[in-house]
């Protein structure tokens, strides 16, 4: 038998749910028999047995690296390039990391933009978008779930 602290939520929710699989066999044939009038009712301490594990199991489970919400990104307007001349925008996470992006080197209506607010709205929004994306695909990726490595 394992030492149960040494297990994680999601090792204990699968026991819990291994140990749940004989009731569920019991209780469909006991519920049958109901229906069909050949038992009066189901045992009481049994249907709470099963009750208790189904809750405890389900608090157990470890949600699916997807179904994590990761924070949004807050945004503000910095400079970047060795002069600091290039308009840049810059997220930063709760820990005081960030990451950006730039238009350096690209052009809008044949021209290069000098400051912010020259940056065409859905060009700026798109780029936050497309950064946000990629900074929740890199967190999602450095988390583990179960037995993943």
């Amino acid at each position: 038998m394992s030492d149960l602290t040494k297990l994680s939520n999601t090792e204990l929710a699968e026991a819990l749910n291994r140990l749940l699989v004989p009731f569920q066999r019991s209780l469909k044939v006991d519920e049958q028999l109901v229906r069909d009038g050949i038992i009066a009712s189901l045992d009481k301490s049994t249907m709470g047995a099963v009750a208790l594990l189904r809750e405890a199991a389900s608090r157990l489970q470890a949600p699916a690296v997807a179904e994590v919400e990761v924070k949004p990104l807050k945004w503000d307007k910095t400079w970047g390039g060795g002069d600091e001349d290039i308009p840049s925008w810059r997220g930063r996470n709760p820990l005081g990391l960030s990451v950006g992006f730039s238009f350096a080197g690209r052009l809008f209506n044949g021209r290069r933009i000098d400051h912010h607010d020259e940056a065409p709205e859905e060009a700026v929004k798109a780029a936050m978008l497309e950064t946000q994306a990629d900074y929740e695909r890199r967190i999602r990726s450095a988390l583990r779930t179960g037995g993943s490595e």
